[in-house]
């Protein structure tokens, strides 16, 4: 198995950063991300944690909603929200306060 990190966000005027990581099953390389039949759902583990950029601890997470990659992130302009975007068509809007979900995931027609 490798880790690997998909999407990352700072937020807090750059204290905290937010990543999207994922495990890749044996025999899954970094080529694999290339190819046209790329499957997100192939990597076995997606979770999103939030972490103090100057030490590294976890500050949230493991927060859960999306059911494969995370892609994209954005911050609101005042901070106070974050939303991510996954290759499962679903938008999540976060609480960037508490880290709970606001709401239910959006689902979109298109991958994100």
């Amino acid at each position: 198995h490798r880790n690997f990190s998909f999407a990352l966000v700072l937020l807090d005027n750059g204290k905290k950063v937010v990543s999207a990581e994922g495990e890749t099953p044996d025999g899954f390389d970094e080529d694999d991300f290339d190819e046209d039949d790329f499957d997100p759902n192939d990597v076995l583990d997606w979770q999103l944690w939030v972490r103090d950029v100057e030490n590294g601890r976890v500050v949230a997470g493991l927060l859960e909603g999306h059911t494969s990659g995370v892609i994209t992130f954005d911050i609101s302009p005042d901070g106070k929200m974050m939303v991510s975007g996954s290759f499962d068509r679903t938008i999540i809007l976060w609480s960037t306060n508490t880290w709970q979900r606001k709401g239910r995931p959006i689902l979109c027609r298109l991958t994100i």
